[in-house]
Parts: C-alpha cells; sequence; structure tokens
C-alpha cells in the first residue's frame, strides 16, 4: 500500500512538473528563432507596404509598414531582453513573459489586420489585403507556440481587419467570411500546439521511465552489493571461528591448565597465522587462477612441511588458462588441500608429500598423495576432517575421492568442475 501511495505521488509529482516543462520545450523551440521571425515579419511588411504603394500612388501603405515593423521590433527587443536574464521554467516570472509576448503578439495581429484601413476602399485592393493578412494570420498561429499567444494573434487581427471590411470597405458579408475563417485558424492552431505537447510529454514521460528504471537499479545493485558484502562477512566470520578461532580457543583452555608446552604453543600460533594468510590469499583477485592459488599455498605450507623432515614434490602440468573461481571457491579449495596436507604430516608419518595438477579437457584434478601409514578408509568415513572436506567440495562443486589403506599411503584427489563461460 506505500508503494503504490509512494508511486501515485511521484506520477502526480511528475504531472505538474511536466506541465512547465512542456511549456516551456515548445516556447524555447519558437523563442530560439526569434531572431528570424522578426526579420521574416519586417521582409513582409516591408514588401506588402511598397507593393501597395506602387499599386495605390499613396504613401499611407508605408505608414502601415512603419506601424506594423514597429510592433515586431517591440517584440524582438522583448526576446533580446529575455534572452540576456532568462526565467527559471514554471516560474511567475516565465508566465508573466508569456503574458507579455501574448499583449504583443495581440498588437501585431491588430496592426497586420488594420492593413485595409490604410487602402483605398477598391473593392479588390480591399479584397486582397484581407485575404493575403489571413494568410499572414495562418502563419502566424502555425509558428506560435503557447494557446495565449495564439488567441491573442487571431482574436486581435480579426477584431481591426473585420472593422475595416465593415467601416471602411463597406464589405459587411466579409465580417462573418473573416470571423469565420479565423474560428478555423484557432481551431487548426490549438490542436496542432495540442498534438506537439502530447508528443514532447510522451518523450518526456519516457525520459522519466527511463531515470526511475535506471535509479531502481542503482538501488538494487546497492542492495545486492551490500548483501554480498554481508554474506561474505559472514562466511569469513565462520571460517575464523571453525577454523583457527576454536584451535587458539583450545588452545588457550590447554595453556591455562598447563598441558601445552610453549614449544607446543608456538607451532599452534603459526597454524593459525598461516590459516589466516591462506584466508587472505583467496580473497586476491589473482588466486582465480588455478596455478597462482596452489602456488600461494606452496609459498604458505612450504616451511610447516619442511620443519616436518617431510619431502614435497610438486608436479604441475600444462593447464589452460583458468578463471573460474570466487574468493569463497578459493577458500573452499584451499581448506580442502590444507585439511589432507596437515592429515599426512600430523596423522600419517608419511615422509613424502606429492602435490599434482593435471588437466582432462575442461576439467582441473588437485591430488594430494603421501607415503604414510594410511587408514582404512571404510571405518572413519564419518570423521570429522573427511566430512568437513566433503562438505567443502559440494560447496565447491567438485568431486572429492579419498584413497587409502593400512600401509600404503592415502590420495586425496579434487576434481574441479568446469569453469563458467565468459570466466
Amino acid at each position: 500500500m506505500n508503494t503504490a501511495t509512494e508511486d501515485t505521488g511521484e506520477e502526480s509529482r511528475f504531472l505538474r512538473e511536466s506541465r512547465a516543462r512542456i511549456d516551456h520545450e515548445l516556447f524555447m523551440s519558437r523563442f530560439a528563432n526569434w531572431r528570424m521571425s522578426v526579420l521574416g515579419a519586417l521582409v513582409v511588411g516591408g514588401t506588402l507596404g511598397g507593393l501597395y504603394y506602387f499599386l495605390t500612388a499613396t504613401s499611407l501603405p508605408l505608414l502601415w509598414a512603419a506601424l506594423y515593423c514597429t510592433t515586431f521590433l517591440m517584440i524582438g527587443a522583448s526576446c533580446w531582453v529575455y534572452e540576456g536574464r532568462p526565467a527559471p521554467v514554471g516560474s511567475d516570472a516565465q508566465q508573466r513573459w508569456i503574458t507579455t509576448w501574448a499583449v504583443l503578439s495581440g498588437l501585431c495581429g491588430a496592426a497586420s489586420g488594420a492593413l485595409p484601413w490604410f487602402l483605398p476602399t477598391d473593392r479588390e485592393v480591399q479584397l486582397s489585403a484581407a485575404a493575403i493578412q489571413s494568410t499572414v494570420m495562418l502563419a502566424y498561429v502555425v509558428t506560435r507556440a503557447h494557446r495565449r499567444v495564439i488567441y491573442a494573434i487571431v482574436v486581435g487581427q480579426t477584431l481591426v481587419l473585420s472593422s475595416a471590411m465593415l467601416l471602411h470597405a463597406q464589405l459587411p458579408w466579409g465580417v462573418p467570411v473573416g470571423v469565420a475563417f479565423a474560428a478555423c485558424v484557432t481551431v487548426f492552431g490549438l490542436r496542432l500546439n495540442e498534438s506537439t505537447r502530447a508528443a514532447i510529454g510522451q518523450r518526456l514521460y519516457a525520459q522519466h521511465l527511463s531515470e526511475r528504471l535506471t535509479a531502481a537499479h542503482r538501488q538494487q545493485l546497492r542492495v545486492q552489493q551490500l548483501e554480498s558484502v554481508l554474506n561474505e562477512r559472514r562466511r569469513m566470520m565462520g571460517e575464523m571461528q571453525d577454523g583457527f578461532g576454536a584451535t587458539l580457543t583450545s588452545s588457550l583452555t590447554s595453556l591455562e591448565r598447563g598441558s601445552m608446552s610453549a614449544a607446543e604453543a608456538a607451532l599452534v600460533l603459526r597454524e593459525c597465522v598461516d590459516d589466516l594468510r591462506l584466508m587472505m590469499d583467496a580473497q586476491d583477485p589473482a588466486a582465480r587462477d588455478i596455478s597462482t592459488l596452489l602456488g600461494m599455498l606452496r609459498h604458505r605450507l612450504q616451511h610447516r612441511i619442511q620443519a616436518a623432515g617431510v619431502l614435497l614434490h610438486w608436479n604441475m602440468g600444462e593447464l589452460m588458462q583458468r578463471q573460474g573461481l570466487e574468493p569463497a571457491q578459493s577458500l573452499e579449495l584451499l581448506r580442502i588441500l590444507q585439511e589432507a596436507i596437515t592429515n599426512a604430516l600430523r596423522h600419517a608419518g608419511a615422509r613424502d608429500i606429492e602435490i599434482a595438477v593435471s588437466q582432462v579437457r575442461a576439467q582441473i584434478e588437485v591430488q594430494v598423495q603421501d607415503n604414510g601409514c594410511g587408514f582404512n578408509a571404510g571405518s572413519v568415513a564419518g570423521g570429522r576432517g573427511i566430512r568437513s572436506m566433503q562438505t567443502r567440495a559440494a560447496r565447491l562443486g567438485a568431486n572429492l575421492s579419498i584413497d587409502s589403506e593400512q600401509g600404503a599411503g592415502t590420495v586425496v584427489i579434487v576434481t574441479l568442475p568446469p569453469p563458467k563461460r565468459g570466466l
């Protein structure tokens, strides 16, 4: 319910703001060409004044041309002032400017419709002037954006032109014809205005939806990232608690009871430090590569293996470039191999440990083999260490096999799944 209310409020706010933005864009699309519009009006006024001056041999058309051009120069001056200090979108100042342009446009329409007043009462001359100015009115309306400006132009020109037809040219039938034409021009201009507004509104709404979708996507990414960080934190805390955290706790208890010597405590601490370093190594972006990951393992455990008097044999086969492990998966693999090596050092009494890596098609096998005393795999299948390795292999999506016999050593093989595509 709250989400629906927020969405409704967001849409209502958008509709209110969009009206002002549509008006602004309509205005700016015309305002951008105000210089050409004013220049075109001056050319039209000068041309008509000169034409009727030539046809009527009277200077009154030139006086009309001066009046007509003056009104457009006033509009040009107001546009020049506004260009230097534009009003904010949808502000009261902008509405006052639109009202100002509507008034000036009405004056321009009145000046345009006044042409017959400056001409002789000859019927042909009057009708030609009325026809020309009606066409000019249509052109003005088509190029104007705001309703108030359209109404001002049509009303101003129609009133003055109709009065000229009725009182000056003595053509009373021209009044209803002019009014009907003005009504048609108004309807056409308003419909053109509405269609343009609708097109702009659709574009603004599509832009609004795109922005909301982008914002929602960013929010979703932030939530996913936060969830990923929290999950990784919980996983790391679990690793620390189940790993060297538990070892430190039990070792501390043994020290307090006096059942652990300083040398044994130092060995435990060294193992805990190695354990912590392996966790840090698993977070390294380079650890996504199998060869680099196993190189880190060798570096961290080399001194422990040598201190135990065990020979480490490293057999790295030909591997294709593989970048398929996430940090959590890297740590799972390191834990499995660490458990296998630790078992060989602590319980098997091995003199040699071999770590071999090979690749068959898309699958990589990592093998840890020792020549220790071995054990009966069936009798300890439920042991804690083996269960931990199996659980980690399942999370990794790998196959784990443990082969051991009494007096024949132990072989632990981890078969990694094929890498994900694109990795």
